[in-house]
């Protein structure tokens, strides 16, 4: 009889809002993992590589998650393009809503960016503790 109270209790806890926003996490799972499909094509029997074109692999990334604390979305990455988009489930409308989309071709290129400290200084450091690790490490003159 303990284990109906306890189910019964932890139901009347959940809300409705809970629920619904749980809904729409598993949707936007179940669509991330259908646009992966799509995107990847099935993979052989006999291996579980991606597919090579043109002699780089095919493969991206959905991953469903919080983009505001009242709203859900979808995050795509596609590796060979090296880009990302960010679409918004809008429950209103039933339907996803890009918000977001960016290439990184270009910010890969840069050596920084809005950093501190600076890659310089990093290097510098690296330097000099390597110098310390070395001197510590040299055998002392007989």
């Amino acid at each position: 009889m303990g284990i109906f109270r306890i189910v019964s209790q932890f139901r009347s806890d959940i809300s409705a809002r809970k629920v619904t926003q749980w809904c729409v996490v598993v949707a936007l799972a179940m669509a991330a993992m259908g646009a992966l499909v799509a995107a990847i094509g099935p993979l052989p029997a006999a291996s579980a590589q991606p597919t090579q074109t043109s002699g780089q692999p095919t493969a991206m990334f959905a991953v469903a998650g919080q983009i505001t604390p009242k709203t859900y979305g979808l995050y795509l990455v596609d590796l060979q393009r090296e880009a990302i988009v960010v679409y918004e489930y809008v429950p209103s409308d039933r339907r996803l809503e890009l918000r977001a989309a960016r290439t990184a071709v270009y910010d890969l290129q840069l050596e920084s960016y809005n950093t501190q400290p600076p890659p310089g200084e990093i290097a510098e450091i690296v330097r000099k503790a390597r110098r310390i690790s070395d001197e510590a490490q040299a055998p002392e003159p007989k």
